[in-house]
């Protein structure tokens, strides 16, 4: 029984710690700019705490009455966060092979299309215009709304504008 208790307390601690390190941005620009500096920063924790946490999704699964698990509420946050991980991990070797220093680089614009799922929730593709010296790239990313706020959730890609369709520039 005591096991039992100190497993309780360890998993209490870590989802604790996990609602502790998220960061709630209230607009889709000022997400933009979170991340903008997060990339530059080259390391992931910065980019992880903009995801949204948990209990945020908890609380949103609760408002929709969804009746699913914790189990399920945790994987879903954790598949978010995993994915994003691999997309940086990405972002950050295509922009070496290209010589590409992203502690450097510089936005010269932000673009934000919002749309709504089929069923209806709020998400927004931000494509940040972006430069280091003489060459042109686009960094995009696709932020969610969960409750009242706005979390990067998918998508985290760096592309050469050469490589985008004309009319998504």
């Amino acid at each position: 029984k005591d096991g039992s208790i100190l497993a309780g307390l360890l998993v209490f601690g870590k989802i604790k710690a996990m609602k502790e390190r998220h960061i709630r941005c209230d607009t889709v620009p000022q997400l933009a700019d979170s991340i903008f500096s997060a990339i530059k920063t080259k390391i992931f924790d910065s980019i992880e705490v903009y995801t949204p946490s948990y209990w945020a999704i908890k609380a949103a699964f609760d408002t929709l009455e969804f009746d699913q698990g914790e189990r399920f509420v945790m994987i879903k946050q954790q598949y978010i966060v995993h994915h994003l991980w691999k997309q940086n991990k990405i972002l950050q070797k295509k922009a070496r092979l290209n010589h590409i220093n992203l502690k450097y680089i510089e936005r010269d614009k932000t673009n934000i299309r919002y749309g709504k799922h089929k069923e209806g929730y709020p998400f927004a593709m931000v494509t940040m215009y972006c430069s280091r010296g003489s060459k042109k790239f686009i960094i995009t990313f696709v932020a969610m709304k969960v409750l009242e706020h706005w979390y990067i959730a998918d998508e985290l890609e760096l592309k050469f504008l050469d490589e985008v369709p004309s009319f998504l520039r």
